[in-house]
């Protein structure tokens, strides 16, 4: 009797606990990798887990800008990391998206919110 009551007891609790979230690895779609994007921080106050936003890159080394081109598009954002001067996204990209996000790396990127869940 004592041990059928502990059971219960322990069954009980943990349906009152609040739902785990899903593992990043279980929001990827097949053929999608997780990818860390770094972004100056006004460019992420708006963004929030779950959006999905376009990637622009901008270069402004030299001395002259070049026009801002779309590097990835409609990528989900899976985690906001938000620092004192910088902000770190984690987004679920393609591999064709990855490698471009992989290759504009070094210089400024600038998300766009395409939608909000």
């Amino acid at each position: 009797m004592c041990l059928l009551l502990a059971v219960s007891s322990a069954l009980g609790s943990s349906r009152g606990s609040p739902p785990r979230p899903a593992p990043l690895a279980g929001r990827l779609h097949a053929g999608q990798v997780a990818v860390p994007v770094t972004l100056g921080q006004a460019s992420s106050a708006f963004v929030q887990v779950g959006d999905r936003v376009g990637l622009y890159a901008t270069d402004t080394s030299g001395g002259s800008a070049r026009p801002a081109e779309l590097i990835a598009d409609r990528l989900l954002v899976l985690r906001v990391v938000v620092g004192e001067e910088s902000a770190s996204l984690l987004v679920a990209a393609g591999g064709t998206a990855a490698l471009h996000i992989a290759q504009d790396a070094g210089g400024q990127l600038l998300a766009v919110l395409d939608r909000s869940p």
